[in-house]
């Protein structure tokens, strides 16, 4: 799971692209936004960024249950 399409587009050239997804879309495969990268921004855009993977986790987290724990 990657942050941004330029991760995304890195991971599959490591060869591991049917496997790679955004978070984003995978935890809201409606809305599939990447996740805005906080470097070379301040402490705010660290803090906004947390917020947003916190709860895209916890949407990916709520997705994945039910696959884990049939």
């Amino acid at each position: 799971l990657t942050m941004t399409w330029g991760h995304l587009a890195a991971v599959q050239q490591m060869g591991l692209g049917e496997r790679a997804e955004m978070l984003g879309a995978f935890a809201d495969p409606t809305m599939g936004q990447p996740v805005p990268d906080p470097i070379g921004f301040g402490v705010d855009a660290y803090r906004e960024t947390f917020d947003v993977l916190r709860e895209l986790i916890d949407a990916a987290l709520d997705r994945l249950e039910p696959i884990l724990s049939p």
